[in-house]
């Protein structure tokens, strides 16, 4: 700002310049940091099998399998159990065996295709010799939402079509013209003439 263009009445170094000249500008920082905290582990140490909902016609499943079955198993089966069995995923809706597919070891993930309404769980395990089944763990039981409506109706919360239209401030004669049960100025029991019958009186 030059000094011809100062108002009245500023002596010079003293004028109400702009702010943006004014007024210094936020420090830089010399760098970002951001505190994301300890990485995550590889694994928690457990046996763990979870079975999560992604929607009505697919499940996600995940497992760990780092826990203590690594010592038990070899003293109930044998020192060969690792070596004679598959690492196996075993998703089921209700008693039925959806899906019987190799699983990885140690930790691993799957999509497994389910349909709505199903009560589904899963299990980690080995299969061994002879068919041998070893369950090492097993998720919680879920239920695949539905992709309707549900049928059931609560009864105690319905009311009768006369309670309906006197809520709604409708007269009897009102509801019945609106449910197309009554001619356009016609009236509650009116009905009109068969053939060859003379129609009744307004009266």
């Amino acid at each position: 700002m030059n000094s011809s263009d100062l108002p009245a009445g500023f002596p010079e170094g003293q004028e109400p310049a702009h702010e943006e000249r004014r007024l210094p500008g936020p420090a830089q920082p010399a760098g970002i940091w951001l505190d994301w905290g300890p990485p995550l582990p590889s694994g928690y140490g457990q046996d763990r099998c979870t079975l999560m909902i992604r929607d009505p016609w697919c499940l996600f499943a995940y497992w760990e399998l780092l826990g203590p079955h690594g010592s038990s198993l070899p003293a109930l089966y044998g020192p060969g159990v690792f070596e004679e069995s598959q690492w196996r995923l075993r998703v089921f809706a209700g008693d039925v065996l959806r899906e019987d597919v190799p699983a990885a070891h140690p930790a691993g993930t799957r999509y497994v295709a389910v349909h709505p309404g199903e009560t589904c769980r899963a299990e980690i395990g080995l299969l061994g010799p002879g068919d041998r089944w070893v369950v090492v763990a097993s998720s919680a039981t879920v239920r695949t939402p539905r992709t309707s409506p549900a049928p059931v109706v609560d009864d105690g919360w319905t009311v009768s079509e006369s309670a309906m239209f006197a809520q709604l401030g409708l007269s009897p004669e009102d509801a019945a013209r609106r449910l197309g049960q009554l001619p356009a100025g016609g009236r509650p029991g009116y009905e009109p003439p068969r053939p060859g019958e003379s129609s009744p009186s307004a009266g």
